[in-house]
């Protein structure tokens, strides 16, 4: 039996590898902007020097806005399970007996603002 403290551990673990695992797909969402960024000055540049090649880079464009998309998507997937177990973990150390059901200490920095006091 883990125990409570255990249990946490665990959680917090999970959490870490959820954090590097969005870490590492919002770099590679930024690693692909910047290849389709490139790309786009390339074919823009080429169409204005060239007219005539217009299509040349057209499927690269295309593959690389694709790419952009389902980098962009991982990556939004990726924070949003970070964040889900987050707030598990913080809703799991709420639980404790004697924890202020409302600790204001335990709201995630990306959850709604609450106000506290009067």
């Amino acid at each position: 039996m883990l125990g409570r403290d255990g249990a946490i551990m665990q959680l917090r673990a999970a959490l870490d590898a959820h954090l590097k695992q969005a870490g590492q797909a919002c770099s590679d969402y930024r690693e692909a902007a910047d290849q389709m960024i490139a790309l786009e000055v390339r074919a823009e540049a080429l169409h204005w020097q060239k007219p005539w090649l217009r299509g040349t880079l057209a499927g690269e464009v295309y593959r690389a806005r694709a790419e952009f998309r389902n980098r962009a998507l991982a990556a939004r997937a990726a924070a949003d399970a970070a964040l889900g177990v987050a707030e598990g973990l913080a809703c799991y150390i709420r639980s404790a007996p004697g924890m202020p059901a409302e600790s204001w200490q335990l709201t995630l920095p990306l959850a709604i603002p609450v106000t506290h006091g009067g």
